[in-house]
């Protein structure tokens, strides 16, 4: 049996996962100082409210956070007042760190866990926090399974109550990752919750464990107030957020150059000139969540289903330039598409520290050992000639640029006339699932779990998951079949061991690099960007913090504003 109090073993979370949950971190202060005064010198008095937009760009927020509503408008940032059992640490290696739960039990058998609930914990309409809660929580997929309501399934098979403090917890399945699953479950107050006609109940006022209570409402602003008596401890300075909105990422951006909007979440190109360097304290960053932007080969037809053309066109291409013609800050990937801030020592040893680079006379060497030629910018082998197109999204104004860029970037190493197609989100989908490209930007790489990483969305690498050209794939919309490569993967999935899976993960980057059924060219980040009017205390990216200071909600965010201070304080 494993006992966890305040780290759970890093090796708990490398394997296969039942589900995959997006989550950041957090880690927290209470040092307190004065408030900004006002007085001369001071760039802006600090009255405690924070205005922040985590949603994007849109119009309205709307007054339901009922979590199992079938309404098509539903509320943002319920995180902000319901709260998990744990929360998961990204820069440690995706540890598990206790929150509503101070501690908890694994068995070996890796299908159990045991959680003992922290006391003294109460919702914030003072009633307390127990076992009760967690069960209600736990068990409400299987309570409305078959009702109209939306209903998550977490993969568990029972839920008992031990004692007020203290919950067992069966999984469907042995697996490392349940941790990581369970941490993205909210928990729910059963004595508000039970009592709902669910059908039709809003939820205007969510009463949570969380450090938030609704002050104020209206379809352009939420008004949220720190509670006084949160277990966790008060807010130190941040007594009010106004989550605002804004109409496009422009209009955002400048409310937060203005000052007027304090802390957002948007790419912004070329921040350091056009945001860092206009105002004291400005503050830009870009967290790494593992993955990155790719560019996908269709491995089942055409020139691209020859793993020479794949690696010659990834070796022509120099991302780097192509980055620099819309910078937003995320830098350029790994070989392998792992982010070694994210994963450390998973990324296999002859790859660590090795980034993208051009190499285009030995795309020429890969091409002409192949037996393709490049005449009047088609690819041409024995006798048949194919002109290639890249695929890319519209309405992303760095995936748009960066794809001009990789034509242009094709057209002056290689000769190649790449035909660029800019589809509609919904269109480029569907193209992409059904095999209908023969390079398109994506995203590789996901999860939370080094199992899923490679295994799952439209990058993924399991031969399994391939399906014929023109029916929609769920994953693996490259149609790799790499059979070494399928029973790695499917072995991850199930294994419990962490060097086997480690051992396996080696192997599954090395054929990534090899064959190219796809190239990561810049790593995924969240962007989060402070305004230095008013406040100050965003931690650096690259400095591995405990926390991820993104404004969605959750521990991340409570830890967030714990830390940040007043500017002049």
């Amino acid at each position: 049996m494993i006992n966890t109090s305040s780290r759970l073993p890093r090796r708990l979370f490398l394997g296969g996962s039942l589900a995959t949950a997006a989550l950041t971190a957090a880690g927290c202060s209470t040092e307190r100082t004065k408030p900004n005064s006002g007085a001369p010198g001071d760039r802006a008095a600090n009255d405690g409210v924070l205005t922040m937009n985590f949603l994007g760009p849109g119009s309205t927020y709307y007054r339901n956070w009922n979590p199992f509503t079938p309404a098509e408008n539903k509320s943002v940032g319920a995180a902000y007042f319901y709260e998990p059992l744990i929360r998961i640490n990204r820069y440690a290696g995706f540890v598990a760190e206790p929150w509503l739960a101070e501690k908890w039990k694994i068995n070996d058998a890796r299908t159990e866990v045991t959680f003992t609930l922290r006391d003294r914990v109460t919702w914030s309409d003072g009633e307390p926090f127990d076992a009760d809660d967690v069960v209600f929580t736990l068990t409400a997929p299987e309570r409305y399974k078959g009702s109209n309501l939306v209903v998550p399934d977490y993969m568990i098979a029972r839920v008992a109550k031990i004692d007020a403090r203290t919950v067992s917890v069966t999984m469907k399945k042995p697996g490392l990752g349940h941790l990581v699953d369970l941490a993205a479950i909210n928990m729910l107050p059963e004595h508000i919750v039970s009592r709902q006609d669910l059908a039709t109940w809003t939820n205007d006022s969510p009463v949570g464990t969380g450090p938030w209570k609704v002050r104020n409402f209206s379809p352009q602003q939420i008004t949220i107030g720190a509670r006084d008596d949160y277990w966790g401890g008060p807010i130190p300075f941040v007594k009010e957020c106004r989550w605002t909105v804004f109409a496009n990422e422009d209009a955002g951006r400048a409310l937060v150059s203005q000052g007027k909007l304090d802390l957002a979440t948007m790419a912004w190109p070329n921040a350091q000139q056009t945001f860092m360097d206009k105002g004291k304290g400005n503050t830009y960053q870009v967290f790494p969540t593992g993955g990155g932007q790719a560019l996908l080969f269709n491995c089942a037809k055409g020139a691209t289903a020859d793993k020479a053309v794949r690696r010659a066109i990834s070796k022509a291409i120099d991302f780097a330039k192509v980055l620099t013609l819309y910078p937003v800050g995320t830098p350029l990937a790994n070989v392998t598409g792992m982010a070694e801030l994210v994963w450390g020592e998973k990324v296999a040893p002859e790859f660590r520290g090795q980034v993208l680079t051009a190499d285009v006379p030995g795309a020429k060497e890969e091409l002409a050992a192949a037996g393709w030629e490049v005449q009047d910018g088609k690819l041409v082998k024995g006798g048949k000639s194919y002109t290639l197109t890249l695929k890319t999204v519209s309405q992303y104004t760095d995936w748009s640029t960066w794809s001009d860029g990789i034509k242009e970037q094709l057209k002056t190493s290689l000769g190649l006339d790449l035909r660029v197609i800019k589809l509609t989100t919904d269109q480029h989908t569907k193209q992409v699932l059904a095999g209908d490209f023969d390079l398109a930007m994506e995203f590789g790489g996901g999860g939370s779990l080094l199992g899923q990483f490679f295994a799952t969305g439209a990058a993924g690498l399991s031969g399994g998951d391939v399906v014929p050209l023109g029916d929609p794939a769920t994953a693996n919309a490259v149609r790799y079949d790499n059979p070494e490569v399928t029973k790695a993967l499917t072995e991850m999935a199930s294994s419990l061991d962490e060097a086997r899976i480690t051992e396996l993960a080696y192997l599954v980057q090395r054929a990534l690099v090899a064959d190219r059924p796809y190239v990561t060219y810049n790593q995924a980040g969240n962007f989060v960007q402070l305004s230095g009017e008013k406040w100050t205390g965003m931690p650096a990216a690259e400095s591995k913090p405990d926390y991820i200071p993104v404004p969605y909600g959750g521990p991340e965010t409570t830890m967030l504003l714990q830390n940040l201070k007043p500017v002049g304080a």
